[in-house]
C-alpha cells in the first residue's frame, strides 16, 4: 500500500489603499475704490 499525501498551502494577501483628500479654499477679497471727481469753474470778467 502506497500512501499519497498533498498539502496545499493558501496565502492570502491583503492591500491596504490609503486615500487622502486635500481640500483647498480660496478667498478673493474685493476692493472697490471710489473717486469723486469735483469741477470747478472759474469766469473772471
Amino acid at each position: 500500500t502506497t500512501e499519497t499525501t498533498t498539502e496545499t498551502t493558501t496565502t492570502e494577501t491583503t492591500t491596504e489603499t490609503t486615500t487622502t483628500e486635500t481640500t483647498t479654499e480660496t478667498t478673493t477679497t474685493e476692493t472697490t475704490t471710489e473717486t469723486t471727481t469735483t469741477e470747478t469753474t472759474t469766469t473772471t470778467e
